[in-house]
């Protein structure tokens, strides 16, 4: 790509994608988009149920607090998540399809398991999970242990924010809020509430109060990122959300989160590795990563490579909120090309390696 093209790109991509990547971050938030990828799966929410069974390396289930989630092949986000204190967890109301479970602990490091749904039908996923002697992976990075009642309150409380029943939401927060103030996830599921009704005061609030109580706890870092990405403020949400990643490698959200903070800063060629990674833990090109990816390669004046992994996005992704955009900009690229006199031939294969 000339220069001239690549100054022309990252002018018209700045003026164009940060208010649509805000609002995306937002749906993110509220885990509104669940009916999105229901219908990426072609079907609506079944009885289809996952069952999880945490081990330690000696072969006994896990006793210690835990966060398990589930996320669908494609998705930066779970659709469902719970606090588990015995070791056993069952997910259910999921579409078929392909999922990642994934299990945070205090004292232990990040794992996941894959499990494949049929229609209807049943899994199970057998995590073993290892300690680890990373002071940042401690009781401190959970927070204050939650007691069974104040555990079910807040996973009840995540859940109606997934599915969009803020009244009921509340309550539950509330209710568990009362029984463990001090607790960063209690803390930080409220300041997402919040987010997802456009309370940013409230939210910066409890927010603010949850990485506070725990400066190591992903949920919460995740929660300061999303709110500076909203407030428009991508320098305030570098440091969280790199924590983030540095404590979570696996978290495709914190990967995907962190890299459009980069490119909202100019930083491209950072924003294009964050892309990367966001595609590789997923396994696959069909998620937004991609969207990210083809922006930073723009910005980056590698149009062709641009052009290749956007055109793929669209024929995986046909319904993905980011579509319409991603032919906007594949459109943008292509007549900028023309007008600088070059002519850049896709190839019939995505860049996702490079």
């Amino acid at each position: 790509m000339y220069r001239s093209q690549s100054i022309n790109i990252k002018k018209w991509l700045k003026a164009k994608f940060p208010s649509i990547r805000y609002w995306f971050s937002t749906a993110i938030v509220s885990l509104l988009f669940a009916t999105a990828i229901s219908a990426q799966f072609g079907r609506g929410f079944g009885g289809s149920s996952i069952h999880v069974s945490i081990y330690e390396r000696n072969g006994e289930l896990l006793s210690v607090p835990s966060h398990v989630s589930v996320s669908p092949e494609g998705s930066l986000v779970a659709i469902q998540q719970t606090v588990c204190d015995n070791g056993i967890v069952t997910f259910t109301a999921l579409p078929s399809g392909n999922y990642v479970v994934t299990v945070q602990a205090p004292g232990f490091k990040e794992a996941s398991a894959e499990a494949a749904l049929l229609e209807a039908g049943e899994a199970d996923a057998s995590i073993t999970i290892e300690r680890t002697p990373d002071p940042s992976t401690d009781i401190g990075a959970m927070g204050v242990v939650l007691a069974p009642k104040a555990s079910k309150e807040l996973s009840e409380g995540i859940d109606a924010i997934r599915d969009a029943k803020f009244d009921k939401a509340q309550q539950h927060l509330q209710a568990a809020y009362r029984l463990a103030p001090g607790n960063p996830d209690v803390n930080s599921a409220m300041g997402k509430l919040y987010l997802a009704q456009r309370n940013i005061p409230e939210a910066e609030h409890y927010i603010d109060r949850a990485t506070s109580l725990g400066p190591d706890n992903i949920e919460a870092l995740l929660g300061a990122g999303e709110l500076r990405i909203l407030q428009q403020n991508p320098a305030a949400a570098e440091s969280p959300l790199e924590h983030a990643v540095d404590l979570a490698p696996h978290n495709k959200f914190a990967h995907w989160l962190l890299g459009v903070t980069y490119f909202d800063l100019g930083l491209y060629e950072k924003c294009r590795t964050e892309a990367l990674a966001v595609i590789k833990i997923n396994r696959s090109t069909a998620t937004d990563g991609a969207f990210l990816l083809g922006e930073s390669l723009a910005a980056l004046g590698r149009t062709t490579e641009a052009l290749d992994t956007l055109k793929n996005f669209v024929h995986q992704v046909p319904r993905d909120p980011y579509t319409a955009d991603a032919k906007k900009l594949i459109d943008k690229l292509q007549t900028l090309a023309t007008a600088d006199g070059a002519h850049p031939e896709a190839s019939t294969d995505a860049v996702t390696s490079k």
